[in-house]
C-alpha cells in the first residue's frame, strides 16, 4: 500500500511528469478514463477511425463528432450514442496519476466528476454482525430506513402467524376442519338416456356413449342435450353409382345440408351420361355437381367429367355442389393434356406411372383413354380435326411392343394423337425390339415433341401412319434387323402423306452386319423438314456410283409425278452428313435450301435414277457443299447461290478434278466452284451461266443436250 504526504494510504502511485501516452481506449457510457492527468497547456487529440474529433470546452454535452475533457481528474466525455462501446485513439501528455485515499468511498456526479465526501465510515459491513431483536407485537410489512432489529422482529411474528400447514402443506395440518355433509337433495344425472341419483351417500357412475369402438376420432358432435348426444361420422363415402346414371347418391350419418357443409366423394366409375351429374347426399335432395367458371359455374356432363376412382371434395353453396379440389385431374390436375404419364418417381399428378417393366402397357393405356375423348358420341367433340394430347413426363421409358393399332376404335384421318415431352431432352423413348413396329395405323396422325427415340432395333416399317411431325425431337436409329430393308416412317396416306421435323435431330445407321438391300429414314408422299441435324452412315457399302447391288441408306423416298405439287416437300436451314453409300433425296421435286452438307465417302445428295427423262421443278439454293469424293450426284432443276468444294483441299489453291452429275434439264447459275469442275448433264438440256470458279468449270463430254455456258468467271 502507498501513502501520501499527509500519511494517508493511496490506491495508485505517481510516475514522472510529461509522459507521453498514446493509447486506444473503449468507451463506457460516454466515459474514458484517460490513466493520467493530461497537460492542459499541450491538449489532448483524440481520432476514431482515423477521423479527428473536436474539444468544446463550454458546459454542453458532447456531440457527434467533439469530446471534452476534465483535466483535474483525467477524465474524457464524448456522446454516449455515437460511441459507446467502440475504441478511440488518445495523444497526450500525463503531468500524473491524482491520488485516491484507500480510506475513501468515491462516488461520481451526472458528469463524471469525483465526489470524495463519503468516508468508509459511512459504510457499515454486515456480512458478520449479529443484530439483537424481539417478536413485533403485531403483523406488519417492512418499511426503507427501518433498523435491523425492527425488520427482524416482523419476520419472527410472520413465522410466528404461519402455522404449519403453511410448510407441510397437509390437509392434516388444518385446524377447525369442516364436517362433510350430504346434500340436502338428491342430484340427478342424465346420461345417454338413463338417468341416476346421486345424494352423496352412495357413488354413481354412467358410460358416455361414443359412436364407434375405438372412441370419437374423426367423428363430429352434433348434439348432447337431452337424451344420448349425436355424432356425424366423417364426411366420406364412396359413390358406386353406374357410369351413365346422372344422379348420384351417398349416405353419410346424421348429415345436415346446410350452407359450407362439405363431403369427400370417391366415384367409382366416372360420369358417362348424356344428363347432367347430381348428387344426394343422406336422401337431403339431388343437387347439381358444378365447376367454378371465373363469374358462374359449369356443369359436369360426359364431356367435363372427373376420372375412374377419382375422389373428389364437394362445397354446398346452398344451391349447387360444386367441386373444389380433387386427387387426380378434375380440379387438381394439370389441365393442359388428355392423359399424363410419369415414372415411379415423377412428382405431381400423373393418370398412368410407369416402373420400368410395365412402360408398354401404361403407354397404351394412355393412349387407348386419349381415344376416348374421340369416341364421345356428342357433337362438340365430334371427328372432325380434334386432337388429344399425351404429356410425359421425365423419364426413361422402355417400350417392347407396338402401341397403337387402331383395333376397336374408328379413327378419322382429321384427328391428331399428339406426344409431348415435359422439355427437350427429359424423355426418351427406347425400344430394341424387330419385329413390331412402334405405331401401325395408317389413319392416323401423329404429332411429337420434345421426345427422344432411341431404336437399338427397329421393324421394316417401324411407324406407319397418315402423316407425322416432330418438334424438337431427337431420332436415333442404330440398329440391326431381321429384315431385308427398313423403312422408318411410312406415311403414304393421300389424306396427309407428310413427315414434318422442327428442330431437333435424325440419326441413321447402318451397322456392318446389316443384309441388304435398302434402308431409308421416310417413305412419304411429302417432306418438310427445318433446322434439324441430319446424320445418315452406312457401315455396310461406301460404293459411289449407284449399282443397285449394294446397301443403300436414303434419308428419304417421295412419291412419282403422279401426285407432285400436292404434298410440300422441302429441305431447309439444315446440317447434314452423310458417310457410305447413302443418299438425301431419294425421289422427285425435294428442294434443299439453306443448308450445310458434308459428304462423305461414298455419299451423294441425289440418288441416281434410271430414268432421267422426267422433267423436275425443284431447286437447290444457297447450299454450301463439302465432299470427300471426286463425284457429287444431284437431281435438281434449279442450282443457284451454291458454293461446291473438296474435302481434303479445302485450304488449297490446286485440287483435282470433280465430276457434277446433274442428269435432268437445269439452270445453274450464280455458285462459287472450287477446284476443276466437269459438269456431266447427260442428255439434258442445260444453261450454265454467271458462276464463279477457283480452278475450272468445264462441260463434260459425256453432255449430248444441248449445254449453254455463258458468263463463267474465275476467281
Amino acid at each position: 500500500m502507498s501513502h501520501c504526504e499527509n500519511n494517508n494510504p493511496v490506491l495508485f502511485d505517481l510516475y514522472s511528469e510529461n509522459k507521453h501516452i498514446v493509447s486506444d481506449r473503449t468507451v463506457f457510457d460516454g466515459i474514458i478514463d484517460m490513466g493520467g492527468l493530461p497537460d492542459s497547456y499541450i491538449g489532448v487529440a483524440v481520432t476514431f477511425n482515423d477521423i479527428p474529433l473536436t474539444e468544446i470546452t463550454d458546459d454542453r454535452a458532447p456531440q457527434e463528432g467533439e469530446f471534452k475533457v476534465d483535466y483535474r481528474h483525467g477524465w474524457l466525455y464524448v456522446n454516449p450514442d455515437a460511441y459507446s462501446g467502440k475504441s478511440l485513439k488518445l495523444d497526450f501528455y500525463s503531468r500524473g496519476i491524482e491520488l485516491t485515499p484507500a480510506s475513501r468511498i468515491y462516488t461520481f456526479d451526472k458528469n463524471g466528476r469525483v465526489d470524495m465526501n463519503t468516508t468508509l465510515q459511512s459504510y457499515i459491513d454486515v456480512a458478520n454482525s449479529t443484530p439483537s431483536f424481539i417478536e413485533s407485537d403485531e403483523l406488519s410489512n417492512i418499511v426503507s430506513g427501518e433498523s435491523f432489529s425492527t425488520i427482524f422482529g416482523k419476520i419472527r411474528k410472520w413465522f410466528t402467524e404461519l402455522k404449519k400447514v403453511a410448510f407441510s402443506g397437509s390437509y392434516n395440518d388444518l385446524s377447525d376442519k369442516p364436517t362433510s355433509m350430504r346434500n340436502p337433495n338428491s342430484l340427478t344425472l342424465n346420461f345417454n338416456g338413463s338417468s341416476a341419483f346421486y345424494n352423496g351417500a352412495t357413488s354413481v357412475s354412467r358410460t358416455w356413449y361414443a359412436p364407434t369402438l375405438v372412441g370419437t376420432a374423426g367423428y363430429e358432435l352434433v348434439s348432447n342435450g337431452s337424451g344420448a348426444p349425436i355424432w356425424k361420422a366423417p364426411s366420406y363415402d364412396v359413390c358406386s353409382t353406374a357410369a351413365s346414371t346422372a344422379a348420384k347418391t351417398v349416405s353419410v350419418n346424421n348429415f345436415k345440408l346446410v350452407v359450407g357443409a362439405r363431403i369427400y366423394v370417391k366415384f367409382t366409375y366416372d360420369h358417362t351420361g348424356s344428363s347432367v351429374a347430381t348428387l344426394n347426399v343422406s336422401n337431403t335432395g339431388a343437387k347439381n355437381i358444378v365447376i367454378s367458371n371465373g363469374d358462374g359455374y359449369v356443369n359436369i356432363s360426359n364431356k367435363l367429367s372427373w376420372n375412374a376412382n377419382e375422389t373428389v371434395e364437394l362445397l354446398y353453396n346452398g344451391t349447387y355442389w360444386i367441386a373444389i379440389s380433387s386427387d387426380m385431374r378434375l380440379i387438381s390436375g394439370s389441365q393442359s393434356a388428355s392423359v399424363i404419364i410419369g415414372t415411379i418417381n415423377t412428382p405431381g399428378y400423373c393418370d398412368y406411372r410407369c416402373d420400368g417393366t410395365n412402360d408398354t402397357e401404361m403407354f397404351k393405356l394412355a393412349i387407348k383413354k386419349a381415344m376416348q375423348c374421340w369416341s364421345a358420341k356428342n357433337t362438340d367433340i365430334g371427328y372432325t380435326n380434334t386432337a388429344v394430347k399425351i404429356f410425359i413426363k421425365r423419364g426413361f421409358y422402355n417400350i417392347t411392343d407396338t402401341l397403337y393399332t387402331g383395333s376397336g376404335n374408328t379413327i378419322s384421318y382429321d384427328n391428331y394423337l399428339i406426344m409431348e415431352g415435359e422439355c427437350e431432352h427429359a424423355v426418351t423413348l427406347y425400344k430394341d425390339d424387330t419385329t413390331k413396329p412402334l405405331f401401325n395405323h395408317s389413319d392416323i396422325i401423329l404429332g411429337f415433341k420434345n421426345i427422344n427415340f432411341y431404336h437399338k432395333g427397329v421393324a421394316d416399317e417401324e411407324l406407319i401412319c397418315s402423316g407425322v411431325s416432330y418438334t424438337n425431337c431427337n431420332i436415333k436409329i442404330s440398329a440391326s434387323t431381321n429384315n431385308g430393308s427398313i423403312h422408318y416412317i411410312k406415311a403414304y396416306n393421300s389424306d396427309n402423306g407428310i413427315v414434318k421435323m422442327r428442330g431437333g435431330s435424325f440419326y441413321m445407321e447402318i451397322p456392318s452386319s446389316a443384309p441388304m438391300p435398302c434402308y431409308s429414314g421416310f417413305e412419304s408422299l411429302g417432306v418438310d423438314i427445318q433446322n434439324c441435324n441430319i446424320s445418315l452412315k452406312n457401315n455396310v457399302s461406301s460404293e459411289l456410283e449407284p449399282s443397285g447391288s449394294d446397301t443403300e441408306l436414303n434419308l428419304m423416298y417421295t412419291s412419282g409425278t403422279g401426285t407432285r405439287g400436292s404434298f410440300p416437300k422441302i429441305i431447309k436451314d439444315c446440317n447434314i452428313y452423310c458417310s457410305g453409300n447413302t443418299s438425301i433425296v431419294a425421289g422427285h421435286e425435294v428442294s434443299v435450301l439453306n443448308c450445310e452438307i458434308r459428304l462423305h465417302t461414298g455419299a451423294k445428295i441425289s440418288h441416281f435414277p434410271t430414268n432421267s427423262s422426267i422433267v423436275l421443278r425443284n431447286t437447290f439454293a444457297n447450299n454450301h457443299v463439302l465432299c470427300s469424293d471426286d463425284s457429287v450426284y444431284m437431281r435438281f432443276a434449279v442450282i443457284t447461290g451454291c458454293s461446291f468444294d473438296k474435302e481434303q483441299a479445302y485450304n488449297q489453291s490446286v485440287i483435282g478434278s470433280i465430276n457434277l452429275y446433274n442428269d435432268v434439264s437445269s439452270t445453274i447459275t450464280g455458285n462459287f466452284f472450287h477446284g476443276h469442275w466437269t459438269l456431266n448433264l447427260g442428255g439434258r438440256n442445260a444453261i450454265v451461266s454467271a458462276n464463279m470458279y477457283r480452278g475450272s468449270l468445264i462441260k463434260g463430254a459425256t453432255c449430248t443436250g444441248t449445254v449453254t455456258m455463258a458468263n463463267n468467271i474465275s476467281a
